[in-house]
């Protein structure tokens, strides 16, 4: 079966675009919508969305991670039974939260047949103590996919002290390959892992990126941060739509991502999602994907060459104002912004460009890349 590669474009849908919805939801336009919705397809072949808050939305008080929503790798360790992923927090980092309650500790489990806890450690000078550790059941977890573990007992930041803060996943499934981690900007420090007789060790110094942890805290009178928006509209969740249909209702409002395990290259999909204001949602932003077979026959006008290329493209007959390059795997590889771009940093291959003219039209062409030309 030809396998299509699939193209995202983010827009904001007009009412009329988007009926179904706003009639289900009585849509007002004073509540805020979600920000920057992008997606990505990870190693496991999930469709992942992220987006950001809605404007005017205080959220950065209730969670405290060092990763993005992005499970973009799984790394390995070695053959150690036992095994803990953690964040690192100082006692500057969590300063604004002393006697602030954690509610939850959040992370993406990979290891199918591990056994698997939530943990925390006190770390002063060289001493680290484990404080709190919450064995969880295999059966309460989705594999490969953010779980939100409550915490049974209460533990409350103290003040002065530092903290490592994370999961275990104690075995040897999934080939070691346990370990979670983002492709955003690293961290620097923030990174660890615990490994059994062989003790502590730095994750930047294994990989790029960050370890797919979260902990969301809640203040000591029961509320987690401040999340309304300046109107005094309480923010409770999100929906997610696929084709108009919903496909998931999110009732914390810090979950910004979905994972789609049943997304399916060869069809064309448009996702939305709506902030939700109790019984009320904002105006959708969407993010859809269309076939690059369909979107190059319907955008011929766009002049390319050399193509083949070395390297050197030059684009005519529009006038560009930013040009994105992906991969074959529909990766982001380069951007450039003028009608001359130098792609010989990449290796050969096929690419897809994508150009935005000054009068916003997108338009799309293949490039062959052969550096020994």
């Amino acid at each position: 079966m030809k396998r299509l590669f699939i193209f995202l474009i983010a827009v904001c849908l007009s009412a009329n675009a988007f009926a179904q919805i706003k009639q289900q939801s009585d849509l007002e336009n004073e509540n805020n919508p979600v920000q920057n919705l992008n997606s990505m397809q990870n190693h496991l072949g999930y469709m992942m969305l992220t987006w950001d808050i809605p404007q005017n939305t205080n959220y950065d008080e209730k969670l405290l991670s060092w990763s993005n929503d992005i499970l973009y790798t799984s790394c390995a360790a070695g053959i150690y039974e036992e095994q803990e992923a953690l964040h690192y927090f100082t006692s500057d980092d969590i300063s604004d939260y002393v006697g602030w309650r954690i509610k939850q500790i959040a992370f993406i489990p990979l290891g199918t047949e591990n056994t698997h806890s939530i943990v925390i450690w006190e770390a002063f000078d060289e001493e680290k103590t484990l404080v709190y550790e919450q064995e969880i059941g295999n059966e309460n977890l989705v594999f490969g996919e953010w779980n939100y573990i409550d915490l049974n007992d209460n533990f409350y930041f103290e003040n002065d002290k530092n903290y490592y803060i994370g999961f275990s996943s104690d075995g040897h499934s999934n080939g070691h390959f346990i370990f979670p981690a983002d492709n955003g900007e690293p961290n620097y420090g923030k990174n660890w892992i615990h490994i059994g007789e062989s003790g502590w060790h730095c994750f930047d110094q294994a990989v790029s990126g960050n370890l797919c942890i979260k902990t969301i805290l809640e203040d000591t009178d029961g509320k987690v941060g401040n999340i309304n928006n300046i109107k005094d509209n309480k923010l409770t969740g999100y929906k997610v739509y696929a084709n108009n249909e919903i496909v998931k209702e999110i009732k914390e409002p810090y979950i910004t991502c979905y994972f789609d395990a049943e997304f399916d290259p060869e069809n064309d999909i448009q996702y939305c999602v709506t902030a939700v204001y109790g019984d009320v949602e904002s105006e959708p932003l969407c993010v859809k994907y269309v076939s690059i077979e369909e979107m190059t026959d319907n955008h011929s006008m766009l002049n390319v060459h050399p193509n083949p290329t070395n390297g050197k493209v030059i684009i005519e007959n529009v006038d560009v104002i930013s040009v994105e390059i992906y991969n074959m795997q529909g990766q982001n590889v380069g951007r450039f912004n003028t009608n001359e771009i130098d792609m010989g940093v990449l290796p050969s291959g096929m690419y897809i460009l994508v150009v935005k003219d000054i009068e916003g039209n997108i338009n799309i062409a293949k490039v062959a890349l052969k550096l020994w030309i």
